[in-house]
């Protein structure tokens, strides 16, 4: 029987006279592979299926709400980022983010999603700025995880008086174009 893909692979491997389980997993956007070893075909099925549901491997029903739960917890471990910064990510998630988005599917979570997020959410420009960042980290993090196919963060738009604050830094309204002249 074939695995789809993702799903990983159960094979005889000669010189070692053994089932091999193996499955490709994504850890901190890197690719690890994982393999396990048996005396039988049915072992390694058995053992292909716990590697599968090891904490690190992607959850297809996992919700928004539980991803940002389980992201803080992987980047607080690994001490990406300052202690100050994961108390700003916390804060965003908690206050903002999951009250709104978090009972979504993080694999059906849309660009749309989050540009009615943003839309309806009174905050000031500098707030708003905060909670883009978290986000495209975050998905920054699922996209790599394989845990959305895409980043949901990348389609939103930016607010006009970030456009207006483009073009008064590029000199007139013609920006770029008037500089060159």
């Amino acid at each position: 029987m074939s695995r789809g893909r993702g799903e990983g692979s159960v094979y005889y491997h000669e010189k070692l006279n053994l089932w091999c389980a193996s499955i490709t997993i994504y850890v901190a956007s890197k690719r690890k592979r994982r393999t396990a070893y048996a005396h039988s075909q049915k072992e390694a099925i058995n053992k292909l299926d716990a590697l599968r549901q090891r904490p690190d491997a992607p959850r297809a029903t996992e919700n928004v709400a539980a991803y940002l739960d389980r992201w803080l917890a992987l980047i607080e471990r690994e001490r990406e980022i300052k202690p100050r910064s994961l108390a700003k990510h916390e804060q965003r998630c908690r206050l903002h983010i999951k009250p709104v988005l978090g009972q979504l599917k993080l694999a059906k979570l849309r660009s749309i999603d989050i540009q009615e997020f943003i839309a309806a959410a009174e905050l000031a420009p500098r707030s708003v700025a905060g909670l883009r960042d978290t986000m495209h980290k975050a998905f920054k993090r699922a996209v790599a995880l394989r845990l959305a196919r895409s980043q949901p963060s990348h389609g939103y738009c930016r607010s006009a008086g970030t456009a207006q604050r483009r073009g008064a830094a590029l000199g007139s309204p013609g920006g770029a174009i008037a500089q060159d002249r």
